[in-house]
């Protein structure tokens, strides 16, 4: 059947690294349905020196500036001569293209604090540079684009063009179109309920079908021009059967689901699984994990034996944060921990313990 290496293969090949601006998103911000906004920039050079009025089919203007690399290496920020005062009479509002490290310090790569893009007073800064695009709207207008199309399952999510409106006042309008064809993303899968015998089955590719098509009805119209899905799938859940869920994973991974708008695929799965603890089982136990099954009952029931405990920690935790003189402002802080709080920390740090020594156990005996 079909995998989603064969996807890999047909996808469009992206350069691992973002390229100028106009590389990132070919519409420079905005989507190809709008009127002369777009189609004025795609044959603007990046390089939009001294600002570009740019006039609409609705007649309203907008200034749009912009800058990308002129070097390989461009290690200084590109806003110090940018003017002081950019606005210019007649644009209802003023935008910025470029290509930057947004709070990047040393790097070759165009460094930009926000705070140097908030102060040159324009309405909007469009960036370039990073593939994750940024969540833009009128509250955060300064954001990168992201690249037109995820290039690998670490770029996840909706990717594609920005429709950018510019009303007369001034006022902006924010659309990201998910027009990547092929989309990475990820899903979480709880297994806690299977038993042995429904995972030798098919119930594992079962259950990632079934959360599959509830994650894609979710997202309503967001993937209606998605021809492909492939799914980070996270096993998670609490289970005395990881060595038969690795198994019935290994089957189901870069296998097409049955989910067939978009085609969908689980592209890897990871167990994120912990194991099944019988905690009062393994209290009665004479060990090490007996010891601190003990201690967890005893501070899950929040009795006389989880007083002492805790009352132990504040003292032995006051001692050795005071004799550290670097550690003495966390020590003080330490005491606004409610013993609430330090209960469900103690009792937590012991069931993450006792999950890590099982792991173990399995991993030996297997």
């Amino acid at each position: 059947g079909e995998r989603v290496d064969d996807l890999r293969e047909r996808a469009p090949h992206r350069p691992g690294r973002a390229g100028a601006l106009a590389d990132d998103q070919r519409t420079a911000g905005v989507a190809p349905r709008r009127t002369a906004l777009h189609v004025q920039l795609g044959a603007v050079a990046v390089h939009l020196e001294g600002g570009h009025l740019v006039e609409g089919d609705d007649g309203v203007v907008r200034d749009v500036w912009g800058w990308s690399f002129k070097n390989k290496i461009e290690a200084d920020t590109p806003l110090r001569a940018f003017p002081a005062a950019p606005r210019r009479p007649g644009a209802a509002a003023t935008i910025g293209l470029l290509h930057a490290d947004l709070d990047g310090s040393e790097t070759k790569y165009a460094p930009v604090k926000r705070a140097e893009l908030v102060g040159a007073g324009l309405d909007a800064w469009l960036l370039g540079h990073v593939h994750a695009p940024h969540a833009l709207g009128p509250a955060s207008p300064i954001g990168y684009l992201g690249s037109v199309a995820g290039t690998n399952p670490g770029e996840p999510g909706a990717h594609g063009p920005w429709a950018i409106d510019a009303a007369r006042d001034g006022t902006l309008a924010f659309e990201q179109v998910p027009l990547a064809p092929l989309r990475y993303d990820a899903l979480t899968v709880d297994v806690s309920d299977l038993d042995a015998t429904a995972i030798e089955g098919d119930a594992l590719a079962i259950r990632i079908d079934r959360e599959a098509a509830a994650w894609i009805e979710d997202r309503g119209g967001e993937l209606a021009r998605t021809d492909a899905l492939a799914l980070r799938v996270s096993l998670v859940g609490e289970t005395a059967h990881a060595a038969a869920l690795r198994e019935a994973a290994a089957q189901v991974t870069g296998q097409r689901l049955k989910v067939d708008r978009p085609r969908t695929f689980a592209e890897s799965i990871v167990d994120a699984t912990r194991p099944a603890l019988d905690v009062e089982a393994l209290a009665a136990d004479d060990s090490y994990p007996g010891l601190i099954a003990r201690r967890l009952v005893a501070l899950e029931a929040r009795g006389p034996a989880a007083a002492r405990v805790l009352a132990r920690t504040r003292a032995r935790g006051g001692r050795d944060l005071a004799a550290r003189t670097a550690w003495r402002e966390l020590s003080a802080q330490a005491k606004d921990v409610t013993d609430d709080e330090l209960y469900e920390r103690l009792a937590r740090s012991a069931r993450r313990t006792l999950e890590a020594l099982a792991a173990q156990r399995e991993e030996t005996s297997g």
